[in-house]
């Protein structure tokens, strides 16, 4: 799982630690800290109908061609 980065300092960190969605902390250098939290929410750029529509035609043409198989 990937999730969102952040580049805190100690007073931060000491926060993001506490917060439901932290993942993991590593320090960079002595004041600086990477620290990874969950996303909230999963963006997608692609809209649901053509998803939809994308399975819907694969599953036509998988069924046309079992249908034109068995003639």
């Amino acid at each position: 799982k990937f999730g969102k980065i952040k580049m805190l300092d100690q007073a931060g960190t000491f926060i993001a630690q506490h917060h439901p969605n932290h993942m993991g902390t590593k320090r960079i250098s002595a004041n600086t800290f990477a620290v990874q939290l969950k996303p909230k929410t999963a963006t997608c750029f692609t809209s649901i109908q053509s998803g939809v529509f994308t399975l819907d035609n694969a599953k036509y043409w998988y069924l046309n061609y079992i249908y034109e198989f068995r003639k």
